[in-house]
């Protein structure tokens, strides 16, 4: 069973939760939701759909909150006003975490676009780790022993403190980052490619010829930052890479870009809905097939030149109201809202595809487009996301 614990809150779009390690009723959350009386903006954004966004603090383990500039008997604030950075959102609009000195319950960090601390319970704030070298800061970890001792991750990957943030590791110390999906071409050595988050795209050889693979084997290739990249069978030196709504194109011998994917009036309104990772696939049969997705799925045999539709609008049609919708349910009107994520040609079949939806929609074809079944179970409800598909290497 559970209980609410918003005394003190406002209307909550969305919150994040720390609670002190030391000292268990004492918790700090970062809230977006309606304007307090009083309470000015508030941190980024003036309220809207994404609400106001404010630093929060209870002592009692959640049964009282108040705003932590106010203190706990609302007296506090005297002429200082609400530090708004440390509450800035990320990348996405996430709010940002926090986490608390395991040793001490008035030290406080706020991972934001940058590393920010408290040592007053969230009154005052020093930045302590900002631009270059992380553009959102996602969630930091301190040692329950050492507290000198910090760990932060950021889209470029995480970096060590062992002296309370004075100074910190090299982003080569460890080879860590935010990537999404990854691919390999056919080079030799072949090279393992994808986007990485808020720092373009990257390739990496699978074998250095320097007896270890090291950053100066690593590669941009300039897809987009959450693209899938797709090097051309024939020529690994040609790097296609998904977009949002077009396809890039990096020629690795001069350097240069280009966009070819499907033209905004090919794509319109009914053909242009996407989400930030969208497939790109060689055929494994044909190596002058390309696909792209959308909503729909599209075919180029050239490269990017031209593109063709092949298929219809893959997505819900229409779809009941969640159950998670609670008191806005009302407000929602079911309508096509999906982006295609998942996409496999067959290895077995050039006319075969597989697709997957992000409102839990899967559609197969077997002749190259012309008609489109869907298979979707009947245990997958809309809005399961299908983020990978793969078809069968042996049916």
């Amino acid at each position: 069973t559970w209980k609410q614990l918003t005394n003190g809150l406002p209307d909550i779009i969305q919150a994040n939760l720390a609670i002190a390690p030391s000292n268990h009723d004492v918790l700090y959350a970062t809230v977006a939701g309606t304007a307090p009386q009083g309470a000015g903006r508030g941190g980024r954004g003036g309220g809207g759909p994404t609400g106001v966004v404010g630093l929060f603090k209870s002592v009692d383990g959640g049964e009282h909150w108040f705003r932590a500039i106010d203190g706990p008997n609302g007296d506090a604030r005297g002429n200082r006003v609400e530090d708004p950075r440390p509450l800035v959102r990320i990348g996405g609009g996430d709010l940002p975490t926090l986490a608390v000195d395991p040793t001490d319950d008035n030290v406080v960090y706020s991972c934001s676009t940058v590393f920010w601390r408290s040592d007053d319970g969230g009154v005052t704030w020093t930045a302590v780790r900002g631009a270059p070298g992380g553009d959102d800061y996602q969630k930091t970890w301190i040692n329950p022993t050492n507290p000198k001792i910090i760990l932060l991750v950021s889209d470029q990957g995480g970096v060590v403190s062992a002296n309370h943030g004075r100074s910190w590791s090299n982003w080569y110390t460890q080879p860590t980052a935010a990537m999404y999906h990854v691919t390999t071409d056919d080079a030799f050595p072949y090279r393992v490619c994808g986007g990485q988050q808020d720092s373009g795209s990257a390739c990496v050889d699978s074998r250095s010829m320097d007896g270890e693979i090291t950053f100066h084997d690593w590669h941009p290739v300039n897809i987009q930052e959450y693209g899938v990249a797709a090097s051309d069978p024939k020529d690994p030196d040609l790097v296609f890479g998904s977009q949002r709504s077009n396809v890039s194109l990096y020629n690795r011998r001069t350097g240069q870009s280009s966009t070819v994917g499907p033209t905004a009036e090919q794509r319109r309104t009914a053909y242009g809905r996407n989400v930030r990772t969208m497939p790109i696939n060689w055929s494994p049969i044909d190596p002058n097939l390309l696909f792209y997705v959308s909503n729909v799925v599209w075919k180029s045999t050239d490269r990017g030149h031209a593109w063709t539709r092949i298929s219809p609008d893959l997505t819900r049609q229409s779809w009941a109201v969640p159950a998670s919708a609670g008191k806005y349910a009302s407000t929602v009107t079911p309508a096509p809202l999906g982006s295609i994520t998942a996409l496999s040609p067959s290895t077995r079949d050039v006319g075969i595809l597989w697709a997957g939806t992000d409102d839990g929609n899967i559609q197969v074809t077997t002749n190259g487009g012309a008609a489109w079944t869907n298979v979707t179970p009947a245990q997958i409800k809309p809005w399961t996301r299908i983020f990978n598909i793969e078809a069968g290497h042996f049916d």
